[in-house]
């Protein structure tokens, strides 16, 4: 969350996909992923990957 709000998306994503290598089962992780890459990233495709 801290790096979302610090404006740097890309980096937020990075490291919620290793908190999810440490714990896949984390779902909150996975909508921020989603959130970030499609509002942020603008990448709406990608972002349904998640």
């Amino acid at each position: 969350m801290a790096l979302h709000r610090l404006g740097r998306p890309l980096q937020a994503v990075e490291a919620l996909k290793v908190a999810l290598t440490q714990n896949p089962n984390l779902v909150p992780a996975l909508n921020r992923i989603a959130f970030n890459i499609e509002k942020r990233l603008k990448e709406p495709l990608l972002a349904a990957e998640y």
